[in-house]
């Protein structure tokens, strides 16, 4: 986890790159909450890594990923010491990311096609915020963390994760995973389609951020 970047900075022609979560760097794969068939990121537009090993899952998990991109309401005090607001984003994220790519999904799958997914969107959707209460434990106390450079917080963040495996408070967590992978429909994702859509939803995204970073 890294301290939240603006991203509704004014800026031209969107530069947006999607790859897969298998793709991901070394260094963010090592990880103990990293699983490669559910793991997503979307810290900019720019960079940005889905999985692609269930067609259903992968779309829930890019609307949500998405949803960080949404300016409007969006946390930046989420960190290590404020779980408080990484909760709130969380959630907000869930809501704001479905809204964008929902669209474009109608445009791609019939009615039952779409029914699938979004059925399994909202299954993800609760089993993943109970992952985000079962790892409150992760969490430091507010403020502890406000005179941290960035490696510091970095460094911290690395070893409360072990620490929080190592203990044995992250069962639930990946219990609460297993239950997401399934949820799928089984289907591999046809990964053109998949990057089709969500640059869709994110050159929206940016566009409505564009447009509100000029009404503020």
């Amino acid at each position: 986890m890294h301290r939240e970047s603006d991203i509704s900075r004014d800026i031209g022609e969107p530069k947006i790159l999607i790859r897969k979560t298998s793709e991901m760097p070394a260094d963010r794969k090592n990880n103990p909450f990293f699983d490669a068939e559910i793991f997503a990121s979307a810290e900019t537009p720019e960079d940005v890594y889905l999985p692609d090993h269930d067609e259903a899952i992968s779309f829930s998990i890019a609307a949500h990923e998405i949803g960080h991109l949404v300016a409007e309401g969006k946390r930046h005090d989420t960190s290590i010491d404020n779980y408080e607001a990484v909760l709130a984003e969380e959630q907000r994220a869930w809501e704001k990311g479905w809204q964008y790519i929902e669209k474009y999904l109608a445009e791609y799958f019939d009615q039952a096609e779409l029914t699938e997914i979004r059925t399994t969107f909202e299954k993800i959707k609760d089993i993943m915020l109970q992952a985000t209460v079962a790892s409150k434990d992760l969490y430091l106390e507010s403020g502890s963390m406000d005179e941290k450079n960035d490696e510091e917080y970095d460094d911290i963040v690395r070893k409360r994760r072990v620490e929080f495996f190592e203990q044995g408070k992250g069962v639930v967590v990946k219990e609460l995973f297993e239950k997401v992978k399934k949820c799928g429909n089984k289907k591999k994702p046809n990964w053109d389609k998949l990057v089709t859509i969500v640059t869709k939803a994110i050159k929206d995204i940016l566009k409505d951020n564009k447009n509100q970073s000029k009404s503020v």
